[in-house]
């Protein structure tokens, strides 16, 4: 495994909060991720926003080294 992601959802019928954190686990640095948002389609836009800002802040994930071999 190179990476890991967790989202956690949660609504109170008003407001709904996606809260997370992505571990690129060869280097060890992570990314908070927090969302909130008055739809789910406000969230899920603004979510997918979030998850790639998150994902170039970890340049290692996308233009990370290849094994010589």
């Amino acid at each position: 495994m190179v990476a890991r992601l967790a989202i956690e959802i949660r609504s109170d019928g008003i407001r709904t909060v996606a809260r997370g954190a992505m571990h690129d686990l060869a280097s060890g640095q992570q990314v908070a991720i927090e969302v909130n948002a008055g739809s789910v389609l406000e969230l899920g836009t603004q979510l997918a926003a979030a998850v790639g800002k998150s994902l170039l802040s970890l340049p290692r994930l996308i233009f990370g080294r290849r094994k010589s071999r």
